[in-house]
């Protein structure tokens, strides 16, 4: 991998994300996936590209245990 942690941590700041398009969506995507308690992991490697892991926590609902 080329990117260090604080490389890929940098890629989530407002500043980096204003300075590209791509950037300003991996901001968004951060900004609503804490927002919603989730974490988010961006892996990249020179020529073979990137991959971002997210999760989200799920709360069953009223209707899910109906249905269970």
């Amino acid at each position: 991998m080329i990117h260090t942690e604080s490389i890929r941590q940098e890629k989530f700041h407002r500043y980096v994300a204003i300075q590209s398009v791509r950037g300003l969506g991996t901001k968004i995507v951060k900004d609503v996936v804490d927002a919603h308690g989730g974490w988010i992991r961006v892996e990249s490697e020179e020529g073979t590209g990137t991959t971002f892991v997210f999760s989200l926590p799920f709360e069953p609902t009223r209707q899910d245990a109906i249905n269970a």
